[in-house]
């Protein structure tokens, strides 16, 4: 599935819901569904300077695909996180670099 139909797919998931309550619940049930980071993979290089929690992101490349796998301290970040790393695992260079 391409990032674009991802990004349909998650925007297609939250239209549904009228209440932002809702849309903020289910956020956080999306990052009580992140797998997270090992302890090893949190250090300085993965960390996201700037964000009111803590919250780190690691990459990796495989071909020409890239993987992300992403952790945070709050299930709202963590949930945030995981759409994010829905929309571009597997995502091309070209698209990446597209969107």
């Amino acid at each position: 599935m391409s990032i674009k139909e991802k990004i349909k797919e998650t925007y297609n998931l939250f239209a549904v819901f009228d209440d932002p309550m809702d849309i903020y619940t289910q956020i956080i049930e999306f990052g009580k569904k992140n797998e997270g980071l090992d302890k090893h993979d949190k250090n300085e290089n993965t960390k996201i300077y700037g964000c009111a929690s803590s919250a780190w992101v690691k990459t990796t490349k495989k071909g020409d695909c890239f993987f992300i796998k992403t952790d945070s301290d709050t299930f709202i970040v963590k949930g945030l996180l995981n759409i994010l790393e829905f929309i571009l695992n597997g995502a091309k260079e070209k698209e990446v670099k597209d969107l």
